[in-house]
């Protein structure tokens, strides 16, 4: 891609537009070129990850992955062969990105069914942790409660930056044993939807939703049918008497959670590079039909060769020579192809804001949406909604009574939880979700005194070695 030639155009159709120089003109010109810019990034990407997918399918993945795996690359080989071609037709463009849509949508519930199990397991592994001194009798010294409490403290403040302040109190909180009535975790959770008060009702209720998502609350769709592998060891530890558990129950229950445990990463793994290949297919899939090809180059041809070949039917490893030589002149193209993108796109959302139905065109308002969508695809959140606003506008301020009342649905919905499982289920729970709270500390004293007043609660030695040692494993990890 000519980066100078498409800087300087892109430029100056910006100035044109904002200068109503053939203002309608100027405007198709800029989504053309803008299109290119996006096609020649994903290109470089996807060419790329296509072969390591396809690697992957081939040799790394057991016979239920690659069965299930093997089925979204080929509706993906499908879709590009439909738009990713010269002269693709309209109803061709929109059958393929329907296509990619759809598939997307199967991955990204799965990645959520994933992340539920992950959820589970956290919860019990918070348990088992807290058990293991005990039941396996490790004779192993107190830990100094007041130096740990210091140790976690200077750690927290080892920083400026409050971000990682914040993060780093939270992921404390997370570990910490939790003593507290149900009345005062009602209250810091209450105390934390009043932070979004006169903001968006929706940004309250998606952090609502994900607070109960966390705690197992709400189960996303298929997450008792999807993977019952997974279902049968969160069972297990639902089960289990976690007070009476022997040694040999404690290895057999932490053996089957890393287990599963090991399940979900690989089968994340495997669907973070499909959902990186989908996204990349369905740029490809949104700007096909509006690109300005003038701005190729010979960079883009060797991308473009490599997935017209890897997405033909009759694509085999035993002839991969073309194709290797295609990934010659690749080297560093991709970042460059990001570095020109970013300098092109910066006036994507004020110009859709300003003229997205200024002329009645409905190309031009097809072509602003799949722009934004492709904008939304490049960003680092693989699995962003296509179909949120990039901006939020505040139309429907949560107001108190909106925020007393998903208040009380949510405590109740905790109670009628908190009645159905043990204390220690309970416990660790709270200490899930408290952890996704905005810190609600005031001063430094009150996070100092919080970290000596729960390790001093610890109910036994076992729960202190737990936190000490994975405490001191966080900070050794920084």
């Amino acid at each position: 891609m000519s980066k100078n030639n498409i800087v300087k155009d892109v430029k100056k159709l910006v100035t044109d537009i904002y200068a109503d120089k053939s203002r309608e003109e100027s405007l198709i010109a800029y989504q053309n070129a803008l299109a290119s810019g996006f096609t020649s990034y994903a290109a470089s990407r996807l060419s790329m990850n296509l072969f390591t997918m396809q690697e992957m399918v081939e040799e790394e993945m057991n016979e239920a992955q690659k069965a299930e795996v093997e089925g979204y690359v080929k509706g993906i080989n499908e879709a590009l062969q439909k738009a990713f071609v010269v002269d693709a037709s309209q109803e061709d463009i929109a059958a393929a990105k329907d296509s990619l849509m759809d598939i997307r949508d199967r991955v990204t519930n799965k990645m959520k069914v994933l992340t539920s199990y992950t959820d589970g397991f956290e919860i019990y592994e918070y348990i088992l942790n807290r058990r293991e001194a005990y039941i396996k009798g490790y004779d192993t010294e107190e830990p100094d409660v007041d130096e740990l409490a210091d140790d976690m403290f200077n750690f927290v403040f080892s920083e400026n930056d409050k971000v990682v302040i914040n993060t780093r109190i939270q992921q404390f909180v997370a570990q910490l044993p939790v003593r507290m009535t149900k009345q005062r975790f009602y209250d810091i959770l209450s105390n934390s939807f009043k932070i979004y008060k006169n903001g968006e009702k929706q940004s309250l209720i998606d952090f609502v939703e994900a607070i109960k998502e966390a705690a197992l609350l709400e189960k996303p769709e298929g997450f008792d049918e999807y993977y019952p592998e997974l279902a049968d060891i969160l069972s297990e530890m639902k089960s289990a008497d976690y007070k009476k558990l022997s040694p040999d129950d404690y290895d057999y229950l932490a053996n089957e959670l890393k287990h599963g445990s090991m399940v979900i990463a690989r089968t994340t793994g495997d669907f973070t590079l499909l959902t990186e290949v989908l996204n990349d297919a369905l740029i490809l899939a949104l700007t096909a039909g509006f690109v300005d090809t003038q701005y190729f180059d010979g960079n883009f041809d060797s991308a473009k060769a490599i997935i017209d070949q890897m997405t033909r039917p009759d694509f085999s490893f035993d002839h991969v020579e073309d194709i290797l030589s295609h990934f010659e002149g690749l080297e560093g193209v991709q970042e460059e192809a990001f570095d020109l993108l970013t300098q092109i796109e910066g006036s994507l959302e004020d110009l859709q804001r300003d003229y997205y139905d200024a002329f009645e065109n409905k190309e031009i308002m097809a072509h602003f949406d799949a722009l934004l969508k492709a904008d939304k695809l490049t960003s680092s959140s693989l699995f962003m909604d296509l179909d949120s606003n990039s901006v939020t506008i505040v139309t429907d301020e949560a107001d108190d009574l909106f925020i007393d009342d998903i208040s009380r649905e949510t405590m109740n919905a905790f109670s009628d939880y908190f009645s159905e499982v043990t204390q220690l289920e309970q416990r660790s729970v709270m200490a899930k979700v408290m952890s996704m709270m905005p810190v609600f500390f005031n001063t430094q004293d009150e996070i100092k005194e919080y970290f000596e007043v729960t390790l001093n609660s610890c109910s036994n030695v076992s729960e202190l070695i737990a936190c000490d040692n994975i405490i001191r494993d966080m900070i050794s990890q920084g």
